[in-house]
């Protein structure tokens, strides 16, 4: 990967998930933007799959119209 890639060409998270003894059981999950640093904490993975999902959309580039 180039040095200067940009975040629309290019996304990188760190996914941890850790499952705790809680009736049912849960899944908490962190998330970290590799580039940033910033950590998001999740324990619905509805949620979690929405931010990812908004994420990689908010980066695909506005193409021109016919």
């Amino acid at each position: 990967m180039p040095a200067k890639q940009s975040a629309q060409e290019y996304q990188s998270y760190l996914m941890r998930f850790r499952r705790v003894n809680e009736q049912p059981l849960v899944w908490h999950v962190s998330i970290q933007d590799v580039r940033t640093g910033e950590w998001r904490h999740f324990t619905d993975l509805e949620l979690l799959f929405e931010f990812v999902s908004q994420e990689l959309s908010a980066t695909i580039p506005n193409l021109p119209e016919d």
